[in-house]
């Protein structure tokens, strides 16, 4: 019980052991000299970056012709319109053609329900109302 008559003692003898573990080498140094030592392994091979074209603006220079998003207004059709005659554009049905098989069937009776691919056709799901 020597420790406990002499608290200055104890205290000291603390103090002491505190001072000496903390004059002790830094714990971190062999992962200091192995991040050291990784560092100089690793090789910088970054690629330089490429040159790049500059940008060659362009201007629009066709603002005198047609706007390509109105309907087109076309001197033939103009010229029916004001002597009242129905405007044909050329394309008609050909009536003599055979039928297919959907062409019984009115339009506003079918309905399409779906549709799946076979091979390289993709026909459709059509259901008779």
């Amino acid at each position: 019980m020597i420790i406990s008559s002499h608290p200055f003692r104890s205290l000291l003898l603390a103090a002491a052991v505190t001072a000496l573990a903390g004059c002790s080498s830094d714990p971190t140094t062999d992962l200091a000299d192995y991040a050291k030592q990784v560092k100089n392994q690793q090789r910088s091979d970054i690629e330089p970056l490429p040159e790049f074209k500059p940008y060659e603006s362009f201007t629009y220079a066709a603002t005198d012709l047609r706007d390509p998003f109105t309907v087109p207004a076309f001197s033939h059709q103009q010229a029916a319109v004001a002597s009242n005659k129905p405007v044909s554009s050329g394309i008609k049905p050909d009536f003599e053609r055979p039928t297919e098989p959907l062409e019984e069937f009115p339009l506003d009776s079918l309905r399409m329900v779906g549709r799946y691919r076979r091979l390289d056709r993709t026909p459709g799901l059509d259901r008779n109302q």
